[in-house]
């Protein structure tokens, strides 16, 4: 009974926390029109000897940004079936789609999840970007249809990334009346100190299970042929892990604290060939 409490007063907050962020849509929306600027430029490139999609994210920005590094949202959308009926509920996410380039799907669906634990908050789950560096994400692609799709240019990699301005978060720990001196410590040794968020090594993503080109099911509503069923499969489980492991956490915020700094760039890219 406990852990079922437990359980259900993380997902309040975490529902609470996205909710104080639509009601403060004024203020994301003029954020958001100065994030999707192209903050960061994102490029991406197959090396066909290894059958492996590398991704590259390079700041542009004049302060360091904190990118979420722990998890991933891959899959491919080949046919419209292809799209998922789940999405993210969290704004904190690392999401890349190889799409068919003569498909414009939209990301609509009428169900979510969440993570239901407390990844978001540890910070030891992003990485540490200062201006002009980069993080480089690897994609392991082992599907033969996949990767003749990819070389003949029929594909297009389209995505969206999750990052916080650093500076957002140190002016919050300094505002802290009771704990705003430790906090400042903690994050001058999260920023100095080699720790997993500050070690840019390529992040590696392999053993990612390739499913699309699924058939496709009309709906209908009342009789009459409404669209295409979406019958991607994207939910926690489909989540891709990065390889890198740590022990330790670094939680100093919480999901309110968190979310309100969090900002999105969505991004759609040509992929070329080496």
């Amino acid at each position: 009974m406990e852990t079922k409490q437990t359980f259900m007063s993380s997902i309040t907050k975490k529902l609470m926390a996205i909710l104080l962020l639509l009601i403060g849509s004024n203020y994301l929306y003029a954020q958001n029109s100065v994030v999707f600027g192209e903050k960061f430029v994102i490029k991406a490139d197959f090396i066909k000897k290894d059958s492996i999609l590398v991704i590259n994210y390079k700041n542009l920005m004049p302060f360091s940004q904190l990118v979420w590094a722990n998890d991933f949202c891959i899959t491919a959308i080949i046919s419209p079936s292809d799209v998922s009926g789940s999405y993210l509920a969290s704004p904190i996410t690392q999401e890349i789609y190889l799409v068919n380039k003569t498909l414009q799907p939209n990301k609509t669906s009428n169900s979510f999840f969440l993570r239901n634990d407390s990844t978001e908050l540890d910070l030891y789950n992003y990485k540490i970007l200062d201006t002009r560096s980069e993080m480089e994400v690897r994609l392991k692609v082992n599907n033969d249809q996949l990767y003749k799709l990819i070389v003949n240019k029929k594909l297009i990699l389209k995505g969206m990334m999750s990052f916080i301005d650093f500076t957002n978060i140190e002016l919050l720990a300094s505002e802290d009346k009771e704990k705003g001196k430790k906090l400042s410590e903690l994050l001058a040794n999260y920023t100095q100190k080699k720790n997993p968020s500050n070690t840019l090594a390529p992040i590696l993503l392999k053993n990612i299970i390739w499913q699309f080109s699924r058939k496709a099911n009309v709906v209908n509503v009342n009789g009459l042929p409404s669209g295409i069923a979406q019958e991607g499969n994207l939910e926690k489980e489909k989540l891709v892990h990065s390889n890198e492991k740590h022990k330790d956490k670094l939680i100093l915020f919480s999901y309110e604290e968190l979310y309100r700094f969090s900002n999105r760039q969505v991004f759609n890219v040509e992929i070329g060939l080496k």
